[in-house]
C-alpha cells in the first residue's frame, strides 16, 4: 500500500513540473486522418508532403499537453498516448521515433489504424533500440518501416512484424546528388563528439558484461583527429572540423583543439542546424569520420567519405563495425573498423586519388547496404497515395 502511494506521489510530482513548462491546450482533440506521433526531429520534413489540414500532432515530450486527455488518463503518460487516440480518430499514425519501443506496441490497441515509422538516425547492436528488443518478451507490430536499407529493414523484421521499404532518410533524399566544379578540396571532418565533462567516469553501457565509462566512449574521435590532422598536414590540406552540437561549442571546441597537429592548418565550424550541416556536406569533395548519421547520408548521395568505425577498438568491445548489420570485412577500400596511421593513410589517399567512374561504381555497389538515395522521396510519396493519405496538392 505504502509502495502504491509513493507510486502515485511521484507521478503526480513529476506532472506538476512537467506541466509548469508545457503549452495547454484545453480543447479535446479533432478527428484528423493522419496524427504525427511526436513533434521532434524531422517531423516538418512530413508537411512537405501531407496535407497539413487534415493532420494533427500529438505531442510526448513534454512540449504540449492537451488539458481534457491529461485528466482522462490520471497523469499517466501510456494511458494520455492512447486517448489522444482513441478521440483523434486518425486512420494513420506516422513517426520518426524509429527507436520507440511503446510505438511499436500500438498497434495491437488499434488494430484498425496504419502505423507508420521513418528510420531517423544510425542505429547499433548494443546501447540503442535493438539491444532492448532482443530481451523484450512484447509483440511488437507496425504497418511499414521505412528504414535506411535493406539490411536494417532485415534487422527490424526480427523483432517487429511489418513491412520494410528502404528509402534511405527522407531529409537526405531532399539533397541533388549533382557535384559542383567548384568544391572545397580539403578534408571535411564530421563530428560525433556529445559533451561529457560533468559525467567522465559515470557508466555509459553495459556491453556483454564489460561496463563502459563515457570518458572512454569519444577516445575514437581524439585518435582520429589526431591521424587525420597529421595526414593533412603531410599532404598539404586544410582540415574542416563540423561540430555536432548547437549547444556547448566551446566543449566541443576544446575536446578537438588538443588533438590537432601543430602543423596542420584547420578550422572549426559551429553547427548551427540541420540545414547548414547539409550545406557544409554539399560543398565538401572529401569527408572523414567514426559513425555519425551525417556521414552515412553523405554516402547515401554519393560523396567521398572515410569511414573509421574504430569506436568498438577503443572502448575494448565488439561495436560499431562498418555497415552493421550488414557483414563486411573489417578493412574495405573506404573503411576500416581499425585505426592506425597506416589504415588513415591508406584510406584518404584511395578516396582522394580514386577515379570517378571507380567511385561511382563502388558507390553503386555498397550504398544499398550503407544509404539508400531516393532523390525527391518518390518512393515516400508513391507509398503515401497508394494508402491513400491526404498529399498536398503541388507534391
Amino acid at each position: 500500500m505504502l509502495s502504491q502511494i509513493r507510486r502515485i506521489y511521484h507521478r503526480y510530482r513529476a506532472a506538476f513540473f512537467a506541466l509548469r513548462r508545457a503549452k495547454l491546450v484545453w480543447r479535446r482533440p479533432t478527428r484528423s486522418k493522419v496524427l504525427i506521433y511526436d513533434r521532434g526531429f524531422d517531423t516538418d520534413i512530413l508537411f512537405e508532403y501531407i496535407e497539413q489540414s487534415k493532420s494533427s500532432t500529438l505531442c510526448i515530450r513534454g512540449e504540449e499537453f492537451n488539458v481534457p486527455v491529461l485528466l482522462l488518463s490520471a497523469f499517466s503518460m501510456e494511458r494520455y498516448i492512447n486517448i489522444f487516440i482513441n478521440l483523434a480518430k486518425p486512420d494513420f499514425v506516422v513517426t520518426f521515433l524509429d527507436n520507440s519501443e511503446y510505438f511499436y506496441r500500438l498497434k495491437n490497441k488499434h488494430t484498425d489504424i496504419t502505423f507508420i515509422f521513418l528510420q531517423n538516425g544510425l542505429r547499433t547492436k548494443f546501447n540503442d533500440v535493438f539491444e532492448t528488443l532482443d530481451t523484450s518478451k512484447h509483440n511488437y507490430k507496425v504497418d511499414y518501416m521505412l528504414t535506411f536499407n535493406h539490411d536494417i529493414g532485415n534487422e527490424y523484421c526480427k523483432f517487429i512484424q511489418g513491412k520494410t521499404i528502404p528509402v534511405g532518410s527522407v531529409r537526405n533524399n531532399l539533397l541533388s546528388s549533382k557535384q559542383s566544379q567548384d568544391l572545397d578540396q580539403g578534408v571535411l571532418y564530421v563530428s560525433a563528439f556529445k559533451p561529457y565533462a560533468d559525467k567522465a567516469s559515470e557508466h555509459w553501457a553495459t556491453i556483454k558484461g564489460k561496463s563502459i565509462q563515457w570518458k572512454v566512449v569519444f577516445e575514437a574521435e581524439k585518435l582520429l583527429v589526431e591521424y587525420l590532422s597529421r595526414y593533412c598536414a603531410d599532404n598539404n590540406k586544410k582540415l574542416t572540423i563540423l561540430a555536432r552540437n548547437k549547444k556547448e561549442v566551446s566543449l566541443e571546441y576544446d575536446f578537438y583543439q588538443l588533438s590537432v597537429y601543430k602543423g596542420c592548418k584547420w578550422i572549426f565550424v559551429p553547427n548551427s542546424g540541420k540545414a547548414f550541416s547539409y550545406n557544409v556536406i554539399s560543398n565538401a569533395k572529401f569527408i572523414a569520420g567514426v559513425d555519425s548519421t551525417l556521414l552515412f547520408e553523405s554516402f547515401g548521395i554519393g560523396k567521398r567519405v572515410a569511414f573509421f568505425t574504430c569506436r568498438g577498438e577503443t572502448v575494448g568491445a565488439d561495436i560499431g563495425q562498418f555497415g552493421w548489420p550488414c557483414k563486411f570485412e573489417d578493412h574495405g577500400p573506404f573503411w576500416s573498423n581499425q585505426l592506425n596511421k597506416y589504415e588513415l593513410y591508406r584510406v584518404m589517399d584511395y578516396i582522394m586519388s580514386v577515379g570517378d567512374v571507380e567511385w561511382e561504381e563502388v558507390h553503386r555497389k555498397y550504398s544499398p547496404h550503407i544509404m539508400n538515395y531516393d532523390p525527391g522521396n518518390k518512393k515516400l510519396i508513391s507509398l503515401f497515395r497508394d494508402l491513400k493519405i491526404p498529399i498536398r496538392a503541388n507534391v
